[in-house]
């Protein structure tokens, strides 16, 4: 269901291995949720589900392969993301405006990073793509200040327009 604790006062969730799906923004501008877990039922993670939320980390349920648009962004507390080793496909904005998010190093079976899917994430120094991402989207590290470890794979055909934009350390 859409939205189904957006704006609530959680602090912490706990989502039974019973439920295979999430609705869209279900958890979204929860401004006191610190800490989600999520079992090994989901494949997905919705739109929006976290998106200004008040994580602080995340790690990826190893059943997950896909993170839909804005699941995290605007998460300003979010630090750091535990990759699980099946995920594939991070969409546009996934990560967005997560101004503490310090890392990313892609596990390989990473393939598709979506437009603005890092931008704007200000704590952001080290970034490691796999050799399967082939197509970096439109301003996927954009505005990252502080990124001055980027790694870019073997596999790489395609960076889009303004996909590294004032990085003005690199």
């Amino acid at each position: 269901s859409y939205s189904a604790f957006s704006g609530s006062g959680l602090t912490e969730v706990i989502v039974p291995s019973s439920v295979k799906s999430i609705g869209t923004y279900a958890f979204s501008s929860c401004q006191h949720l610190a800490k989600a877990t999520l079992p090994n039922t989901l494949t997905t993670i919705a739109d929006g589900m976290f998106s200004g939320s008040a994580l602080e980390e995340f790690e990826m349920p190893d059943s997950l392969v896909t993170v839909y648009p804005e699941a995290f962004a605007n998460c300003g507390s979010l630090e750091r993301v535990s990759w699980n080793e099946k995920v594939q496909h991070l969409d546009d904005a996934a990560f967005k405006d997560c101004s503490s998010l310090t890392e990313v190093v892609l596990p390989d079976s990473t393939w598709f990073l979506g437009k603005s899917v890092f931008e704007n994430c200000d704590a952001l120094t080290k970034a490691h793509l796999t050799s399967f991402v082939t197509d970096l989207g439109s301003r996927a590290f954009a505005d990252c200040d502080s990124l001055t470890d980027i790694k870019l794979g073997l596999g790489l055909t395609n960076i889009s327009s303004e996909a590294f934009r004032h990085c003005d350390t690199l």
